[in-house]
């Protein structure tokens, strides 16, 4: 029988939070049955989003026939009142960032206990209307005037896309912090995705605004997304696309370090743009199409002597919604 990295457990897979509790910790447990290191991606999820699953690292090393734990924090958003008791179910995941692409899953609960305990709820619900009504009494007595503060806001109507502001509020104003593992020596000043986009694209002769709508798409800017397919990172890079590009990029193998991700979904769109032209279609929307369907599909689709309308609807989207955002004046932004 095959050895496989095998995910083990959690310390306990039933956890309650009574209130005020807003946060419980566990552990998880991995193990490697293989010969070799695997890198594994560790996440977490509930059905009803309304719990953080924080671990100490979502990207662990594992050696081989090694077992390791890591702490994992559940944390609840603030409320004020439980007024019922409730269970929900949650989900730990670990996926293997590589050719094989193993996922392993565990599934536990949390319950949370209500702050009344067995006291009817309607005796709760009777003394709201005494709790708003002394609340009005203290406020009524307060002579302090609120200050006033008004903010204004500057719009050039003037601006475009050539002189991209607008991608400085989500972008710029991220400063992501790379791994331990980060192969970026560039200019560990600039560390913000502004300046890592801009490197990428001068590097591999790309406009930087088109591989950040690309990843204002594909991931809203987060670094740690992942996919239903395992897409990973800002550029939603799978897996053996990962593998494939990253020897030719020369980055580490954590591809959740986002001047990591960039680079090689920089790369890849390269890579795809230059097939794309070579065949004679139109930038950019048949390489955007390239980078979320694949070239073997567009090379599919051109040997039966199709075109831009036989691509799947879905395709289309994605690349007019990339082009939308691309191609959207500062003004129109703003307004939204």
């Amino acid at each position: 029988m095959t050895k496989h990295f095998t995910f083990i457990n959690l310390n306990t897979k039933h956890v309650r939070f009574v209130y005020p509790q807003r946060q419980k910790r566990l552990t998880v447990l991995l193990s490697n049955k293989t010969e070799k290191k695997v890198t594994v991606h560790l996440r977490g999820y509930d059905e009803r989003a309304a719990y953080q699953f924080v671990f100490q690292s979502n990207i662990v090393h594992v050696h081989a026939h090694e077992e390791v734990t890591i702490p994992l924090q559940i944390i609840t958003s603030p409320q004020f009142v439980f007024l019922r008791q409730t269970t929900c179910p949650f989900t730990v995941m670990a996926s293997t960032v590589d050719e094989t692409r193993q996922m392993h899953t565990i599934r536990g609960t949390v319950q949370m206990i209500p702050f009344m305990g067995r006291l009817p709820v309607i005796f709760f619900m009777a003394c709201i209307p005494l709790l708003f009504f002394i609340s009005f009494l203290f406020m009524s007595k307060q002579t302090t005037q609120p200050k006033h503060v008004e903010y204004s806001v500057q719009v050039d109507s003037t601006a475009t896309m050539s002189d991209p502001d607008w991608w400085r509020d989500k972008v710029s104003t991220k400063t992501p912090q790379p791994s331990a593992t980060s192969t970026r020596q560039w200019d560990k000043h600039n560390n913000d995705y502004e300046s890592m986009f801009k490197y990428a694209g001068t590097k591999y002769k790309l406009d930087w605004e088109l591989l950040a709508a690309i990843a204002y798409v594909e991931s809203s800017f987060n670094p740690q997304a992942t996919g239903k397919d395992n897409d990973m990172g800002l550029m939603q890079v799978i897996p053996s696309t990962w593998h494939e590009v990253t020897p030719t990029v020369g980055v580490t193998d954590d591809p959740y370090d986002p001047y990591n991700n960039i680079l090689v979904g920089a790369a890849y769109l390269a890579y795809v743009r230059d097939y794309c032209q070579a065949q004679g279609l139109e930038y950019p929307k048949w390489t955007l199409v390239g980078y979320n369907w694949g070239i073997n599909n567009i090379n599919k689709l051109l040997k039966a002597n199709k075109g831009w309308n036989d691509v799947p609807p879905k395709q289309k989207r994605y690349a007019m919604t990339i082009l939308q955002r691309y191609n959207e004046n500062y003004l129109e932004l703003v307004k939204k």
